[in-house]
């Protein structure tokens, strides 16, 4: 199949291009700069610049293509996400690709209280499934990889965890981005799966202490667990979103967690594996391999 990735430079699309090409697929890489993907990939893949600001380099990236995974970059502003999804959606109007699949990149749909975020999450993922192009809508639950982010866990390598996302007694799913990717390149060739939205996650929900235990051969030292709030996180992430309206936004996914009981974010990631006809990694093993 010939398959278009987008933000194929970055953590989440580079999963995926490796997991396209593993499954045999030709992989046209999209990204902003044609330079760094050829510095990422050399002759693997086929590079094209797009960015979500300009309609007809996005019509470039995927016109023709069998199918295109897609997910909207970190916006520096509130106002960003509209005009990207107003140009992707008069892209996907104006090009023939076959099959769309997207992630929404973060917590989606009923399962959460109702926050700015989550709203927006779901309401994206509702327009594009409205599209006459069939559609896979990838609904994730935190990245696992965030913890690897000092901007977003900056005292995890002096030891202490101290993300909103961890309860000492509430179990979490995360999603890695490597489980993310067979997933998303499943989906490609699963066309029956279009028009409906997917929660997906990796498997074993992990409480905040579990968690620091897990990642106590990662950071080299013990690792203590410290509760904070979805509100400090909200300061935290001032940092690197100088937007105040964006921080709140973003704050609130978190928030919206805090309000969860208990397991009420757990996900059968059996069934995911069923659906999808994937093995999926479970957390420890991901966790084993940022060592290596």
């Amino acid at each position: 199949m010939d398959v278009s990735i987008f933000g194929a430079t970055g953590q989440q699309g580079a999963a995926v291009v490796r997991e396209a090409l593993r499954k045999g697929h030709k992989v046209r890489a999209v990204a902003r700069s044609k330079e760094k993907i050829d510095s990422h990939y050399g002759t693997e893949v086929e590079s094209v610049e797009a960015d979500f600001n300009d309609t007809q380099s996005i019509i470039n990236a995927i016109d023709g293509q069998d199918a295109a995974f897609i997910h909207l970059p970190n916006p520096s502003n509130i106002h960003e996400p509209t005009k990207w999804i107003s140009n992707l959606i008069e892209a996907l109007h104006k090009t023939s690709l076959s099959l769309l699949v997207f992630t929404t990149s973060g917590p989606t749909g009923s399962r959460y209280p109702q926050k700015q975020s989550i709203v927006g999450n779901s309401n994206l993922a509702q327009t594009l499934l409205k599209l006459k192009l069939p559609t896979v809508v990838l609904m994730p639950t935190l990245y696992l990889e965030n913890l690897q982010v000092p901007i977003i866990v900056p005292k995890l390598s002096e030891g202490i965890l101290d993300y909103p996302a961890s309860k000492s007694n509430k179990k979490i799913m995360w999603t890695s981005h490597q489980d993310q990717a067979k997933i998303a390149v499943a989906a490609f060739e699963k066309p029956e799966l279009a028009g409906k939205s997917y929660e997906i996650a990796t498997p074993s929900a992990k409480t905040g202490i579990e968690l620091a235990n897990l990642l106590t051969n990662y950071v080299g030292k013990p690792v203590e667990f410290i509760e904070t709030t979805a509100n400090d996180f909200a300061n935290r992430v001032k940092e690197a979103f100088p937007d105040a309206e964006l921080s709140e936004i973003l704050a609130g996914t978190y928030q919206a967690i805090e309000e969860l009981e208990n397991d009420e974010m757990v996900i059968d990631t059996d069934q995911i594996e069923k659906i999808f006809e994937v093995k999926l990694t479970n957390i420890e093993d991901h966790i084993s391999s940022w060592k290596n």
